[in-house]
């Protein structure tokens, strides 16, 4: 299949976090959202990681986030019992580029504000 013309056609269909390639559970998430970006930044295809439905709403709802390594971080306010339903916590197949690590290090604020 191929990738839709637009900002993210760069990441491809595969998911970053498990090589899945189901296109119809995938999707393109903004690292910043985009109510609160920039043209530029929603446009920016480095601001932008393709992860399956339920990990993106973790993402979106900043529960989970991810380190500059691509290591998962979790809210410690899912019990150990959904961490495991769920297949958390885990990494992305690749590490964040240099400009992901900037916006990733923007959600990691509000993941950890988040935090209990």
């Amino acid at each position: 299949m191929q990738v839709p013309p637009g900002p993210f056609s760069a990441l491809g269909w595969r998911l970053l976090r498990s090589g899945c390639d189901v296109h119809q559970v995938l999707r393109a998430s903004h690292i910043k959202p985009w109510a609160g970006s920039k043209n530029k930044e929603r446009l920016d295809p480095e601001n932008g990681l393709r992860l399956a439905a339920n990990i993106d709403a973790l993402f979106d709802s900043h529960l989970i986030s991810f380190d500059d390594s691509g290591e998962m971080l979790v809210c410690l306010s899912i019990s150990p019992e959904q961490r495991s339903l769920l297949g958390l916590p885990a990494r992305l197949r690749r590490a964040p580029s240099p400009e992901q690590r900037r916006y990733l290090a923007q959600h990691r604020e509000i993941f950890a504000r988040r935090a209990p």
